[in-house]
C-alpha cells in the first residue's frame, strides 16, 4: 500500500545537521510516510551518518557526484509513491505535527500546495548579529503583508514568503501538471510557486502555524551571492508577472511588482558597485600582497643562489684535488703496468727455455726407449739359447761329461744375471 506522503530530503555536506533533520522526520505524531534521502555528492560524513538509519520507511540513495538540489529533488519526486510530497533540505528541521497538520489541512481545505509560517535557527559563530536582523526585517515584512492583505499572489510577487523549498506540502500530480523544479541555485522554490499561482490561484495557502525550522549558517547558498539571487528573482518575476497581474487586483499588483523590481534594482546596482569596489580593494591588497611575497621570493632566491655559489665553489676544488690524486693513481698505475710487461716478457723466455728442456728429455727418453727395446731383444735371445743348453745339459745328465757341461753353462747364467740387473735400472723399460 502506498504511504500518504512522501518525504524527500535532500543532503550535501550536512553532517553537522543531517541527524537532527532525520529524527525530526522520524519522531512526526504521523506515521503514514516515507523517505527519499538522497546523498547529492557529500564530500563529509553525511551518507555515513544516513547508512546508520535504521527504519524500514527510509531508503537511501548516494550520487557519486553532484547533481544539484533542483535536479536531486526531481529524482526523489520520480522514485516516491506517496500522494503528496514533503521536501526537507537536511540543514532545516519539521516540527513534530507538520506533516499531520500539513495533510489535514490540504485535505480539508482542498488545497494542492501549502507552506506554513517558520522558526529560525541561527548559528551565533557563523552568522552576524547584522545578518539577522536584515533577514528577519525582510520576511517579517513579507509576513505582516500577508497578514493585512490576506492576498497571497500580491505578497509572493513581493518576495518569496515560502522562503525555502523545504516549505512545499503538495500533491503529487502537480509535478505531473506544472512539470518538475527550476534548475536554478536560487529560485527554484519561487518559480514553483509562481507557476502554481498562474495555474491554481485559489489553491495554495500559506498558515500562520509554524511547523518549519529553518537555519541560517555559513554555508548557505543564498548567503555566499546575495547578487545573483537577487538577479535570478527579478529575472523569474519579470517573466511571469504577465500571467499574475490580471482581474481587479491587476493595477495594484503591477505597482507591487514595480516597487519589488525597484528595490531589487536598488540592490543589484548597490551590489554591484560595492562589488567592484570591494574587488579593486581586493585586488590592490592581492597585488602588494603579491609584491611582498615577490620581494621575499626574491630574497630567498639570492639567499638560495649565494649558498649555491659557495658550494660549487667548494665542490669546484674538491674536484681539482681529486684530479690530482687521480693523475698521481694514474701514474702509479702506468708504472706497474710497465712492469707487468716486463715480467711477462721475462715468464715468456722461461717458458721459452722450458720448452726447449722439455723436448731434449723427450729426445733423449725416446733414445732411452730405443736403447732399452735392443736390450730386451738381446736378453730374449740370451734366454733362449741358454734354455735350448739347458736342454742339452739335462740330456747330458746321465752322461760322463755332465760336469763338464755345466761348467760350460756357467758363464752364460752370470751373463744373463747381469742383463737383468741392467733391464731393471734401465727407466721406462716396458714389462715381460
Amino acid at each position: 500500500m502506498s504511504p500518504s506522503v512522501s518525504v524527500i530530503l535532500y543532503c550535501r555536506n550536512h553532517q553537522a545537521y543531517v541527524h537532527e533533520a532525520v529524527d525530526s522526520i522520524l519522531s512526526q505524531t504521523l506515521s503514514d510516510f516515507e523517505i527519499i534521502a538522497i546523498d547529492d555528492g557529500s564530500e563529509d560524513e553525511t551518507y555515513s551518518i544516513l547508512e546508520s538509519v535504521d527504519d524500514p520507511r527510509f531508503q537511501l540513495v548516494q550520487h557519486g557526484e553532484p547533481q544539484g538540489l533542483a535536479k536531486t529533488i526531481n529524482e526523489g519526486i520520480r522514485r516516491s509513491k506517496g500522494t503528496y510530497i514533503s521536501i526537507l533540505n537536511a540543514d532545516d528541521l519539521y516540527h513534530s505535527k507538520r506533516l499531520e497538520y500539513c495533510l489535514e489541512t490540504t485535505e480539508e481545505n482542498d488545497l494542492i500546495l501549502l507552506g506554513t509560517d517558520i522558526d529560525l535557527l541561527v548559528t551565533p559563530d557563523q552568522i552576524s548579529q547584522a545578518t539577522k536582523s536584515a533577514w528577519l526585517e525582510c520576511y517579517g515584512g513579507l509576513k505582516g503583508r500577508y497578514l493585512q492583505s490576506r492576498d497571497l499572489t500580491s505578497t509572493l510577487i513581493s518576495g518569496n514568503l515560502f522562503i525555502s523549498s523545504s516549505n512545499l506540502f503538495c500533491r503529487r500530480s502537480l509535478f505531473d501538471t506544472l512539470g518538475p523544479l527550476k534548475d536554478d541555485p536560487y529560485v527554484q522554490a519561487y518559480d514553483f510557486l509562481l507557476r502554481c499561482l498562474v495555474a491554481f490561484p485559489e489553491k495554495i495557502h500559506w498558515s500562520e502555524h509554524r511547523m518549519l525550522a529553518y537555519r541560517l549558517h555559513e554555508d548557505k547558498r543564498v548567503l555566499h551571492d546575495p547578487l545573483a539571487a537577487s538577479r535570478q528573482t527579478l529575472e523569474t518575476l519579470t517573466h511571469w508577472i504577465p500571467h499574475l497581474a490580471h482581474g481587479p487586483e491587476a493595477n495594484e499588483r503591477l505597482e507591487t511588482f514595480e516597487q519589488h523590481v525597484i528595490g531589487l534594482s536598488q540592490f543589484i546596482e548597490w551590489s554591484a558597485t560595492h562589488e567592484i569596489k570591494e574587488q579593486w580593494q581586493t585586488e590592490a591588497i592581492e597585488y602588494e600582497k603579491g609584491i611582498q611575497e615577490r620581494n621575499t621570493a626574491l630574497a630567498s632566491l639570492r639567499e638560495e643562489t649565494a649558498k649555491k655559489l659557495d658550494s660549487a665553489e667548494s665542490q669546484r676544488a674538491k674536484s681539482k684535488q681529486r684530479e690530482h690524486e687521480l693523475e698521481s693513481e694514474l701514474a702509479l698505475t702506468q708504472a706497474e703496468l710497465e712492469t707487468s710487461h716486463q715480467n711477462i716478457s721475462s715468464l715468456k723466455s722461461e717458458q721459452a727455455s722450458n720448452d726447449a728442456a722439455l723436448r731434449a728429455s723427450k729426445q733423449r727418453e725416446a733414445t732411452s726407449l730405443s736403447y732399452t727395446q735392443t736390450l730386451t731383444h738381446q736378453l730374449n735371445q740370451t734366454t733362449t739359447h741358454l734354455e735350448e743348453h739347458q736342454e742339452v745339459l739335462e740330456s747330458l745328465n746321465a752322461s760322463a761329461s755332465y760336469r763338464l757341461g755345466y761348467a760350460l753353462l756357467q758363464p752364460f747364467r752370470l751373463c744373463r744375471a747381469i742383463a737383468q740387473k741392467v733391464l731393471e735400472w734401465i727407466p721406462g723399460r716396458p714389462k715381460n
